[in-house]
């Protein structure tokens, strides 16, 4: 015969060991007497063991009622936190959020926008990369990471959010710079630190110059922004980086120029597959960024190059 034992058996059998009383353990669970009753003896007969002794001095468990009681307890016990970790789950309380970020967005704007996420949801555990583009992208299709800041590639496996437009800029000594913008041909015979070939700020370099027909002088190719930044500090060349990473005045003696003719923009997103679902912690953190500022995903191309920036 198929077990019929579920959990409002085993919820039964405890109440009626504690109160010791059918009447008084059929109102502890909220039912009728009958109800108790009809529990129990589907119970014993479900387990071919009697649990209870009935006599005209009331009701005690039997022996094997005795053993069973600390089982059942802990059956419960454990079915009840199940129900709570899955509660506290779907209402923010607990979980976990994969990100995996552009080190641009590392450098900027992630930070203050994890800060508010965590002072929301401080139950939440964020677990951070700093990935190039190819290896982000990689990681999204194979669900190491639930959600990716990148930039935005027409690729519609994904749903994307705009969070920031940024541009390419170059960072240099500031006594070698007056002008607010700098021609792409005006870098030719400059040394030039590039980021390291695979890097997203790389290939836009690299179609940025060939779009100007300039042949750059590189001297350094970093894989990390804070080494470009340093070399550039050191006088060792003029470094091609995203706004993001060189904001106005945030580096002693160097002075950031927008690149132009083309100008480089391109549009910095929160992404997730379409196809796969995400949890309620990774949810409360999209939205979390979309009240920061994002809106509905963009359609046109990552990458602009406006040869129609004048120079100021």
């Amino acid at each position: 015969m198929a077990s019929v034992t579920n959990i409002r058996h085993l919820r039964a059998f405890i109440a009626l060991a504690e109160q010791q009383h059918f009447t008084k353990a059929a109102e502890a669970i909220h039912l009728s007497q009958p109800a108790l009753t009809a529990l129990i003896q589907q119970l014993e007969a479900d387990l071919d063991v009697r649990l209870i002794e009935r006599s005209t001095r009331g009701m005690q468990l039997t022996e094997a009622g005795r053993e069973f009681l600390f089982s059942a307890r802990k059956v419960v016990a454990d079915f009840e936190d199940a129900l709570k970790n899955v509660s506290d789950y779907s209402a923010i309380k607990r979980g976990s959020v994969r990100i995996a970020a552009l080190p641009s967005i590392c450098a900027s704007l992630l930070p203050p926008l994890l800060k508010g996420f965590r002072d929301a949801y401080p139950n939440i555990a964020l677990k951070v990369q700093d990935l190039s583009g190819e290896r982000l992208a990689d990681a999204l299709k194979t669900r190491a990471v639930d959600l990716g800041f990148n930039s935005w590639d027409n690729n519609y496996e994904y749903e994307a959010y705009p969070v920031l437009a940024d541009r390419l800029v170059v960072l240099c000594p500031e006594g070698e710079l007056r002008t607010a913008t700098v021609r792409w041909r005006e870098l030719e015979e400059r040394p030039i630190i590039a980021m390291a070939p695979g890097t997203t700020i790389r290939g836009l370099t690299d179609g940025a110059a060939a779009a100007a027909k300039v042949r750059l002088k590189i001297v350094l190719e970093p894989h990390l922004m804070t080494s470009a930044i340093a070399y550039a500090q050191a006088g060792l060349g003029w470094a091609i980086l995203p706004s993001t990473a060189a904001p106005p005045g945030r580096f002693k003696a160097l002075k950031a120029a927008r690149l132009c003719e083309p100008a480089v923009e391109r549009t910095l997103c929160l992404v997730h597959l379409r196809a796969s679902s995400l949890s309620p912690a990774a949810v409360a953190l999209r939205d979390h960024v979309l009240a920061m500022g994002g809106a509905a995903p963009p359609r046109p191309p990552n990458a602009r190059y406006r040869s129609s920036d004048k120079r100021t």
